[in-house]
């Protein structure tokens, strides 16, 4: 589970530097706004989200079954049947689910106010004129 995080970090990275290479080149400040408001930066966000968040979910997981041991040091640990498979099978599920629940919802259009991409300035000034409200 947590090669699969690492995976998706490393997709992340890789999408970022083809972006920055082949498509911005110099001209990323340029189209900064432009970029961090688009459809792709969003799915970009997701990946790496997801991706971070179930290796931290997972190796959470792991340190508990570690404590788990210490606990017990010298009891054998059973053999495995089908519902440890399930219960093992449920856990990822849900370690996947969370990461994708707190990847997908600061782009939900009704919780959009909690999740800013930056600091909202007073509108008296007009150094940001033509950016966003956010």
């Amino acid at each position: 589970l947590i090669c699969f995080g690492d995976f998706l970090v490393g997709c992340y990275l890789l999408i970022i530097a083809i972006y920055d290479t082949a498509i911005f080149r110099k001209s990323y400040c340029t189209v900064q706004i432009e970029w961090m408001t688009s459809l792709e930066c969003s799915i970009v966000g997701i990946i790496s989200t997801i991706g971070s968040q179930v290796s931290l979910f997972a190796m959470t997981g792991l340190s508990i079954i570690r404590l788990h041991g210490i606990r017990g040091p010298l009891r054998a640990p059973g053999e495995v049947n089908l519902i440890k498979s399930i219960k093992a099978a449920f856990a990822v599920f849900i370690i996947v689910l969370a990461s994708a629940a707190i990847a997908i919802t600061p782009i939900i259009g009704a919780l959009e106010d909690f999740f800013v991409n930056g600091v909202k300035f007073s509108d008296k000034l007009r150094i940001f004129i033509g950016t966003q409200d956010k």
